[in-house]
């Protein structure tokens, strides 16, 4: 039997109203002018409500390209359904995409704030039947309010690889550590100030990467993320307009631009 999500996310997005859209205007590869295709403009919509003891969100992508094929228009659809049980909150999420409809990533999860302890299942379903792609549990602990300790053991079920998370904090500082057989890598981020944070990350293959994020007050804020030979990435938040620019490097030359700009629309 033939299997389509599209229908079941379009009944999950009927239950209630549509909310804010977001407009997002695109410039990739770096061409700032000429073919008009280098303008790729979006938009997006995402709403929530309530069914009984359910919560309901749900969203879609869509471009803005001129074109006759209506079909292509659709990047993707997803829905999303929760709910609490006793101290427990349980979710599923689907998600569909554009060029494939009849197929969705999913997944499931279940957690306890007052247990610290979450788990996630993620796979796919459609035609071709379900699998399970990744599963990974968390399990957190709060040392006299001051630190805080999580460690989340994942399992890639396709490849048969396992690695472990660790997550730090105290105070203005945390610290990230993600180790496996064949690889490690530490993030730090650190609050300087009431309007600075850095953010150093190094790996056991040599790659080095060095953030810097700037408040700038009433939600905004440039974040700034230089990775030695390969790019420089800035995200422009301004209220309700975001940018994300990124930047290549030959070398130490930019070797182009590109760009991503989103207003959310007050309807």
């Amino acid at each position: 039997m033939k299997f389509t999500t599209l229908p079941l996310l379009f009944i999950v997005g009927c239950v209630g109203a549509v909310s804010r859209p977001q407009i997002s205007i695109q410039v990739r590869d770096g061409a700032l002018s000429g073919d008009i295709e280098a303008i790729d403009p979006t938009i997006t919509w995402e709403g929530s409500s309530s069914y009984f003891d359910f919560d309901l969100e749900y969203g879609t992508e869509a471009s803005l390209q001129v074109t006759d094929d209506f079909a292509s228009l659709p990047r993707n659809v997803w829905g999303r359904v929760s709910r609490r049980i006793g101290q427990w909150g349980v979710s599923a999420h689907a998600k569909v995409f554009g060029n494939d409809m009849k197929n969705a990533k999913v997944e499931l999860a279940a957690g306890s704030e007052n247990d610290k302890f979450s788990s996630k299942l993620m796979g796919s379903l459609g035609n071709s039947g379900a699998s399970v792609d990744s599963i990974q549990v968390t399990k957190g602990f709060d040392f006299n309010t001051t630190h805080y300790v999580a460690l989340t053991p994942r399992f890639n079920v396709a490849d048969k690889t396992a690695d472990m998370f660790v997550s730090y904090s105290k105070d203005k500082t945390n610290v990230g550590l993600s180790t496996s057989r064949t690889s490690q890598k530490i993030s730090v981020s650190q609050q300087i100030g009431e309007n600075n944070r850095i953010m150093p990350t190094f790996s056991s293959g040599g790659e080095f990467s060095l953030g810097w994020e700037r408040f700038l007050g009433k939600g905004s804020s440039i974040t700034t993320v230089l990775t030695p030979d390969k790019d420089i990435d800035v995200v422009w938040k301004d209220g309700e307009w975001k940018a994300n620019i990124n930047m290549p490097l030959d070398g130490i030359s930019i070797s182009g631009a590109n760009v991503n700009i989103k207003r959310e629309l007050k309807l």
